[in-house]
């Protein structure tokens, strides 16, 4: 059964003065959420990014910046495979517990 999965962009870390551009990002607090096509399990990951130092002839000031192209920084940043495989595991132990806790027999 295949997953769906969802990047949530949560915060933003800005310098306030870097270089002489004004609230430059340089980490991103993100969840990564993976859930069963039935949506009856889910399980996340809560991670930082860091974001490469931004080129000034391409800079986009803050308030011109869109979920798509922060979304690009985190995939950049981070293997998001890795982050599937991992809460495909853990999503897989949750359907199919690989152990549990039993009360004594007597």
């Amino acid at each position: 059964m295949a997953n769906n999965y969802q990047l949530n962009i949560n915060k933003l870390e800005v310098k306030t003065i870097e270089n002489g551009l004004t609230d430059v990002v340089f980490l991103v607090h993100f969840s990564y959420v993976a859930t069963t096509a039935d949506e009856e399990y889910t399980d996340q990951i809560i991670s930082v990014a860091s974001v490469a130092e931004p080129d000034p002839n391409m800079f986009v000031e803050f308030e011109n910046l869109t979920e798509a192209q922060v979304e690009s920084w985190v995939s950049a940043a981070v293997d998001l495979e890795k982050y599937r495989e991992y809460l495909d595991d853990r999503i897989n132990e949750k359907i199919a517990p690989p152990s549990e806790i039993k009360d004594v027999p007597w």
